[in-house]
């Protein structure tokens, strides 16, 4: 994320969408999303996961600025389920 000025983008940002193929006890462990989550903690930026699955562990991901976690699967199309889900997480922002 150094590499990328991730930082210095988000700091422009209002919200972080960040997202990855399975959340599960892993993403703990130094997976991108979590650290791109931990930046926007810092930041006081509120965040959204978008996953393809919510795993084993994924209940334990949690941030005062994550609002919401969003599994998206690949039913009936996975470009349909990716919008549905961005505009589930997109309404719980607005809430």
């Amino acid at each position: 994320l150094e590499a990328s000025r991730f930082e210095t983008v988000l700091q422009e940002q209002d919200v972080l969408l960040v997202g990855e193929g399975k959340t599960d006890f892993q993403t703990l462990s130094g997976k991108s999303p979590w650290a791109a989550i931990q930046v926007a903690e810092k930041l006081q930026k509120k965040s959204i996961l978008i996953s393809g699955v919510l795993g084993e562990g994924s209940e334990k991901i949690e941030a005062p600025g994550l609002v919401a976690k969003v599994a998206c699967g690949r039913e009936p199309s996975p470009e349909i389920a990716l919008r549905r889900s961005v505009s589930e997480a997109l309404l719980v922002l607005l809430e």
